[in-house]
């Protein structure tokens, strides 16, 4: 039996199952009949082909810290795609192949000139039931920075199954809160964001996805988030305390004093130690210790000197007026 004649078999079959199973979705995914051979040969195929290619190359560039590199080529890439935005648009959407979508997908996430209509078609991909074109359009929205974009589907995603679309969920996110006003005030629906950021922060089964809810933690910048952060000093992952780190320098929060004392005696990377010092040097100008930064630039990491700074009595206000 010729391919074709299965693939016809096999589409009437699927096509019979959901006219009698209500209970089947009735949402429809374009298809198309021509072979895999056909669609390799077409002029759309061969240019989504070749871009996304080169996003592959740019993300070879961003690992071996090449960022010179990798910025010229995300701009060649992205004058390809809005080149022929509607092409790129089309395959995400309808390509005959996941393969093909998939890569469409990754390739939109590079426009320019077209960045919140490229935000809004990726948004409307996020509830395909294949989960690695929602991760790449999760993906292609955090690296969009779209200001703009709702927050809520992003969020309702921190609950997928799929623990590779949770942790680019997180990644977009922190993206999208870098761009907002500090979250001093906790809506609903950031509520929610910080309890799923949260207990992914813990998550010991998802490396990547407790760095990306830390990072997305620090970002949102509230208060209650330091618990969280405060928690993630104590990975065994270097980049997860980082984050949490960098959440603690933004809240200038004193009750981070003790734990972060705490750290410095433990730690020995050369990274957790800067971190740590930098977010000591902001509580410290916060509380009083000093009046400026500067003051204390000859702070090193050593325990003993921060905590006879945090002893001695804070310094009065500057008069002003």
């Amino acid at each position: 039996m010729g391919v074709m004649r299965r693939f016809l078999i096999l589409a009437l079959a699927a096509a019979v199952a959901c006219k009698s199973n209500p209970a089947i979705t009735t949402k429809v995914y374009p298809i198309s009949l021509e072979l895999p051979e056909q669609l390799e040969r077409q002029p759309s195929t061969q240019l989504v082909r070749r871009a996304a290619r080169n996003t592959t190359i740019w993300q070879d560039l961003i690992t071996q810290g090449r960022p010179d590199q990798a910025t010229a080529l995300a701009i060649a890439i992205g004058r390809t795609v809005d080149e022929n935005f509607e092409v790129f648009v089309e395959v995400a959407r309808n390509g005959a192949l996941k393969t093909l979508r998939n890569e469409a997908v990754k390739c939109l996430a590079f426009s320019r000139q077209h960045r919140l209509e490229a935000t809004t078609v990726l948004v409307g991909m996020l509830d395909d039931p294949t989960a690695a074109i929602v991760a790449n359009a999760v993906r292609g929205i955090g690296l969009l920075k779209d200001s703009r974009t709702e927050l809520a589907p992003l969020i309702h995603l921190l609950a997928h199954g799929s623990p590779r679309v949770r942790t680019e969920s997180a990644r977009a996110l922190k993206e999208l809160f870098m761009a907002r006003e500090p979250m001093l005030v906790l809506t609903p629906q950031q509520r929610v964001a910080l309890d799923r950021l949260g207990a992914m922060s813990t998550d010991r089964t998802n490396t990547a996805g407790r760095r990306a809810a830390v990072w997305a933690l620090a970002y949102m910048r509230n208060p209650e988030t330091i618990y969280f952060l405060l928690s993630s000093l104590e990975d065994t992952d270097v980049r997860v305390q980082v984050g949490g780190l960098l959440g603690i320098e933004k809240l200038a929060d004193p009750r981070a004093i003790a734990p972060l004392l705490e750290y410095l005696n433990r730690n020995s990377t050369e990274a957790g130690s800067s971190w740590a010092r930098r977010a000591l040097i902001k509580i410290a100008v916060a509380e009083g210790r000093a009046a400026s930064e500067a003051e204390l630039a000859t702070m090193g990491t050593g325990v003993a000197e921060w905590q006879d700074l945090f002893r001695a009595k804070p310094q009065p206000a500057p008069k002003t007026g």
